[in-house]
């Protein structure tokens, strides 16, 4: 992933940060050529909603990013 196309996409990402849930943490961080997202939580349920809310959106900001990014 182009460093650029990080930085946007872990811009997309951060204010989903607030929210999140009163038993998941959730960070969102630059890693490599990438992005990582790390979730905590206290259990499975509250784990895999989290992952499949953050999976959702990371393909969200990624194809968003390639609509948009090929218009310029």
């Amino acid at each position: 992933m182009p460093p650029r196309q990080a930085e946007i996409i872990l811009a997309a990402l951060k204010p989903e940060l607030t929210g999140v849930g009163r038993r998941t943490e959730v960070r969102v961080e630059r890693a490599g050529l990438g992005v990582s997202v790390d979730i905590r939580a206290s259990d499975l349920v509250a784990a895999r909603a989290a992952a499949n809310s953050f999976i959702r959106l990371l393909d969200l900001s990624i194809s968003m990013y390639r609509v948009v990014g090929s218009e310029r």
